[in-house]
């Protein structure tokens, strides 16, 4: 009877057993760029820039993200994989059928999970590809190619894989450059796209102590000014989590006030928003850029306000503008000069730094509510400005850079 019992359940089995299939693919996956901040080669220099006028409007990989494979029609997974910095994967698969069908899937997940993208109020978002027909015990040396999986188009570039290759962008060009980023920056969880949820917020926004950041629904072209910016005030508060300058009412105090980078704010909030905004500069633009730009556009930055390397102050015997100390671009012209690697005209600046050392200053300021300490801004809300990073810089590190003359160069506080 046992005899019996064991062979039908082995005839039952071996159907299911003999039609299961396994193998391997490989591919590209591409989405359709359509972001602002480019270079626009014909009408501006370029040299130096780390995102051209050129890449625009044409199919650029999905970079070092998660990628998986549903069964189709049942959307039962049947393989996991990641892409890398070129948009290619190889990923194994293994399903119940000798011939099945099956989708890539994309969620805006990050491969070593540095960041994540959800909707607004908290969902996952899915893009599936066309239907792949898998081919069966194909191997890691012998695959399957599947080609190039696009997403989107001239007439409907997917908002979603554009924020995501900014936030890559300045994830894989700027943070990963420093040690204190690789260690705290990861899980940070990005809502897109509302000014509504999970609050309200028409500018984006970003709560470094909860890693989350809200983009707004003018943010998906403008990477520089939103899912950059807002990921850079997110690594500000991890390289040091202290009071953050959020008063932006000068030379009053609360209410909601708003700021630009050319407009006076207490000193705290110019320079966070100036180093939000630097992180940012940093993965756009290279040291060795000529005429680095920064603003809100879905298009090229024009105008002489998005200009990093041209301050109206004491360059070439210039004078600042009234309260230009308080300017975030001022605060960001100083940074960006730290960075560039070749001098300004009439401005002595031999000082060519790499970005972790910005987050490793940061990291430095002592705990506290006194001068250059990092609870500074919470008593005084001119604290915690360019010229106390300076001061940290100079005196609290191994670099000891004294970039006195970079802060009055461009019309930065000296106080």
């Amino acid at each position: 009877m046992k005899t019996i019992i064991y062979a039908t359940l082995v005839a039952l089995a071996l159907p299911a057993t003999a039609s299961a299939s396994s193998g391997v693919i490989t591919g590209h996956v591409m989405f359709y760029q359509n972001q602002g901040n480019y270079c626009d080669v014909a009408t501006q220099n370029c040299a130096g820039a780390r995102y051209l006028s050129t890449e625009r409007g044409t199919y650029q990989p999905v970079r070092n993200t998660v990628l998986a494979l549903i069964d189709d029609p049942s959307g039962v997974p049947i393989g996991f994989g990641v892409s890398d910095s070129n948009g290619s994967f190889t990923m194994s698969w293994f399903a119940a059928s000798a011939s099945p069908k099956a989708k890539l899937v994309w969620t805006g997940r990050h491969k070593d999970g540095r960041f994540f993208f959800l909707g607004p109020a908290g969902g996952t978002y899915q893009f599936k590809s066309k239907q792949i027909s898998l081919v069966a015990n194909t191997s890691p040396t012998s695959p399957q190619s599947v080609g190039s999986r696009k997403w989107g188009n001239a007439n409907n570039p997917l908002r979603l894989f554009n924020a995501y290759d900014g936030a890559e962008r300045l994830w894989r060009t700027t943070l990963s450059r420093s040690n204190a980023m690789l260690a705290t920056f990861f899980d940070v969880e990005i809502r897109a796209f509302s000014d509504t949820q999970p609050s309200n917020c028409k500018t984006s926004c970003a709560d470094g102590s909860n890693k989350l950041i809200q983009l707004s629904t003018d943010a998906p072209f403008a990477p520089q000014a939103r899912v950059m910016h807002e990921m850079g005030h997110v690594a500000s508060y991890l390289a040091n989590p202290r009071a953050i300058g959020n008063d932006y009412c000068w030379p009053d105090t609360g209410g909601v006030c708003g700021w630009s980078p050319g407009t006076p704010e207490w000193q705290a909030a110019a320079f966070e928003e100036a180093l939000a905004t630097y992180f940012a500069d940093t993965a756009l633009w290279s040291a060795s850029s000529e005429a680095p730009r920064s603003c809100l556009s879905n298009g090229a930055c024009i105008g002489v306000g998005a200009m990093l390397e041209l301050s109206q102050g004491p360059i070439g015997g210039g004078s600042c503008l009234p309260n230009e100390d308080r300017f975030p671009r001022s605060s960001e012209r100083y940074l960006w000069d730290i960075f560039d690697n070749h001098p300004d005209p009439g401005m002595n600046d031999d000082i060519s730094r790499p970005v972790y050392e910005v987050v490793d200053t940061i990291g430095s300021y002592p705990f506290g509510f006194f001068d250059h300490q990092s609870m500074e801004s919470a008593l005084n809300l001119d604290g915690n400005s360019a010229f106390d990073f300076m001061w940290n810089y100079w005196t609290e590190t191994n670099v000891q850079i004294n970039t006195f003359n970079l802060l009055n160069g461009n019309c930065s506080p000296l106080f």
